[in-house]
């Protein structure tokens, strides 16, 4: 595995491992709720990260990344 790869994993799984802490213990009628006028729920945050995690690899011109 080559240093940036390895670099770039770690960082995505120290995030996985952050955002899972975050929401662990969140009740159910919770996702859906915005905190204020200026915020997305909970569920809408939740796919932005998947989508952009899963953008990341894709934007490399090296396509041996994934």
């Amino acid at each position: 595995m080559n240093t940036e790869f390895a670099t770039i994993a770690s960082m995505f799984n120290t995030n996985a491992q952050a955002f899972d802490k975050a929401i662990q213990g969140v009740p159910a009628d919770k996702w859906l709720v915005c905190p204020s006028s200026n915020s997305n729920h909970l569920t809408w945050i939740t796919g932005h990260v998947v989508v952009h995690r899963a953008f990341v690899p894709n934007r490399r011109s090296d396509r041996n990344f994934r």
